[in-house]
């Protein structure tokens, strides 16, 4: 017994899926593919340590100078959360992609940015430095297409 289709109906359902195809592959042409994390330059200074910026005496405490040993606070988070991180990412991509929807990229940089944020600075809270929470409320976070 011969089935019949109607191509119609096999031609729309594919253009709505190349449609699909298409706006998922112009959102990620524009996501950003990365996330930089750093301390602000413009969130004051330590008038205590001679008005020195908090973003300087950060990179003090994150590479090391003179008789500050390196802490590597980015560096140490990065190790102990990336795992994390790759999971947070794909389950979100996953979520987003539910019903055939393209997911926003956008979103999930910011959701994934603000984990890297909030570790970090659980990561600077937990070494315990000198006035963390000046470090700690002076992260930023920018998110990369290049």
């Amino acid at each position: 017994m011969a089935q019949m289709f109607d191509i119609k109906k096999v031609t729309e359902a594919i253009k709505r899926k190349q449609a699909t195809i298409n706006k998922q592959s112009k959102k990620l042409k524009t996501a950003p593919k990365y996330i930089t994390v750093g301390w602000d330059s413009k969130s004051g200074t330590y008038p205590e340590q001679g008005k020195k910026p908090v973003e300087y005496i950060a990179l003090i405490h994150e590479k090391g100078l003179g008789n500050h040993t390196e802490k590597g606070m980015a560096k140490n988070t990065t190790f102990l959360y990336q795992d994390e991180w790759n999971k947070l990412a794909k389950k979100l991509i996953k979520k987003g992609m539910k019903f055939g929807k393209t997911p926003d990229y956008y979103i999930i940089a910011e959701k994934i940015g603000e984990r890297i944020k909030d570790n970090l600075r659980e990561y600077t809270y937990m070494i315990g430095l000198v006035d963390t929470e000046r470090l700690a409320n002076s992260i930023i976070i920018k998110y990369k297409r290049r």
